[in-house]
């Protein structure tokens, strides 16, 4: 057997943690509970050869149509296909969310394995499994009680983690909640990890996470990606050549930067640490901002994934289909046609309907460069902290208590919210939280396109999205995005990025 990312079990990492997953697995409910982490596993067990990857699919596996090749890598599986054709309804929503939503990805002949599955191959063609996820309800419990349990799974984690990597750790510390929670656990846990933050000095999360560690006598690398030399439209095309391969095939932002995020990566586990990864964590908050009842999808997805101008896109987009096809995909995660979801389901879909998709890029890029782990996005403290009453992680309360009983100094600290962990929001903090919360989803849906209607004249894209750059890497060819797109109207700065890497990408694997 064997496994690549990052995996650990019971506070043992390495040939000890695969012995244990070995002498547990069985085929027909995947890999143990205790076994945690990012990863991908195979194993040959009574004559079938299994592949499986961590329940919240955070490292991907993509496989083609005929299930005849299976990797950690899209490009890997782009280049073996005889003919690739790009999905305008995934396009969409990777120029709209900055990722592809579900098991689909930007073409239509590969897909990802998807939550909580593994592949079997044994006599025949190989044989997808895939489990209905298990949505906990509301538990029965008193806010105390709530808290200790929080509190317990989250130790627990870091308690196995630090024995599991003695190497140490590196964390980005900002000014919010997520990454102050995670420097209190390992605090408490008897690790000092090296700290790095991003931004310019004026920043809040510069500010504050400057404040912390001058206080608390930790080492902390500042990050000011503004002050560095940009590189020159000549250099271009190498440029995003080298990012269009080392992030396989494009990440959030976009191919049009200086150096792609698994660069980036690379600089924070180059040192042999650990590097944990505050993505997700706001399971222990409203993420959606969306108050305690039932909503409909329709109406989640207006409220969280309405974020354009259909003035931009050409005849090819229709938004009702654009939205029933993101209904179909979360009713393939939640193995559930109900059109009402009750307000647990949706902090549910949090973690492994949303995250899984925003989160995973980075996940893949840190674990080909090294060690790199999401603690809040672990399968046992996910379920948990989306059972929770939603009325409890309102204006970030429940997660400021819990920073507050790990380690009150650094609860005392400023956040880039304007007050400490330690005392309530200011009322202006509350008001305008109040009003997001009653801003009705129809409302949000409406918003991003409202204000771009206000704006006058057309958009002046500068830095590596200016005329320039785009010509050094397409020259006079006339883009092929303008079929679903209308070029001349996009007045957003990361949309335009994703557009043009989508072109790059068309033209790179030769898609229909």
């Amino acid at each position: 057997m064997c496994a690549t990312g990052t995996l650990f079990s019971r506070g043992r990492g390495g040939t000890a943690a695969l012995r244990e997953i070995y002498d547990t697995f069985c085929g027909s409910t995947g890999v143990a509970p205790t076994l945690r982490g990012v990863f991908h596993l195979i194993l040959r067990k009574q004559g079938i050869l299994y592949l499986a990857n961590d329940a919240a699919g955070l490292l991907s596996v993509y496989f083609n149509t005929d299930r005849s090749v299976f990797s950690s890598s899209w490009l890997a599986v782009c280049r073996l296909a005889d003919h690739l054709t790009l999905s305008t309804q995934s396009a969409y929503e990777y120029v709209f969310n900055g990722s592809v939503l579900g098991d689909c990805t930007l073409v239509r002949e590969i897909e990802l394995l998807a939550l909580d599955s593994h592949v079997e191959f044994g006599p025949g063609a190989p044989r997808l499994v895939i489990r209905s996820p298990v949505i906990p309800s509301p538990p029965r419990a008193s806010r105390e009680e709530l808290l200790e349990e929080s509190l317990r799974l989250l130790r627990g984690y870091f308690r196995d983690v630090v024995a599991a990597f003695p190497a140490g750790f590196n964390c980005a510390l900002s000014g919010g909640y997520d990454s102050r929670l995670i420097l209190g656990l390992l605090l408490e846990q008897g690790a000092h990890p090296n700290l790095f933050v991003y931004g310019r000095d004026a920043d809040d999360d510069v500010r504050v996470a400057k404040t912390i560690a001058g206080g608390e006598g930790l080492d902390l690398i500042h990050i000011d990606r503004s002050a560095r030399e940009r590189c020159e439209p000549e250099a271009f095309p190498a440029q995003v050549r080298q990012n269009f391969y080392g992030s396989d095939g494009g990440s959030y932002g976009g191919l049009l930067n200086w150096d792609s995020e698994y660069l980036e990566v690379r600089r924070r586990t180059a040192d042999g640490r650990a590097c944990l990864n505050g993505g997700g964590g706001e399971v222990f908050r409203n993420f959606f901002y969306l108050p305690n009842r039932r909503f409909t999808v329709r109406q989640l997805l207006w409220s969280f994934y309405g974020q354009f101008e259909p003035r931009w896109t050409t005849a090819r987009f229709d938004e009702d289909r654009y939205f029933a096809a993101l209904e179909s995909k979360v009713a393939e995660t939640l193995r559930d046609t109900n059109p009402r979801l009750e307000r647990h389901v949706i902090e549910w879909l949090y973690p492994h309907f949303r995250c899984r998709s925003w989160v995973a890029k980075e996940m893949q890029f840190g674990n080909r460069a090294g060690t790199q782990l999401n603690p809040f996005l672990d399968e046992q403290i996910s379920q948990w902290a989306a059972s929770l009453c939603i009325d409890l992680k309102d204006l970030g309360r429940f997660e400021a208590e819990l920073i507050r009983r790990v380690n009150p100094r650094l609860a005392a600290y400023r956040s880039a919210y304007g007050h400490a962990f330690t005392t309530e929001a200011s009322w202006s903090y509350r008001a305008a939280y109040q009003l997001g919360q009653w801003r009705s989803p129809r409302l949000r849906r409406l918003m991003f396109r409202l204000r771009a209607r206000t704006r006058r004249g057309p958009h002046q894209f500068h830095g590596y999205g200016a005329p320039a750059y785009i010509h050094s890497l397409f020259g006079d060819h006339p883009c092929g995005m303008s079929r679903l797109f209308r070029l001349e109207r996009v007045g957003s700065d990361v949309q335009w990025h994703r557009i043009w890497a989508l072109e790059y990408l068309c033209r790179e694997l030769s898609l229909d």
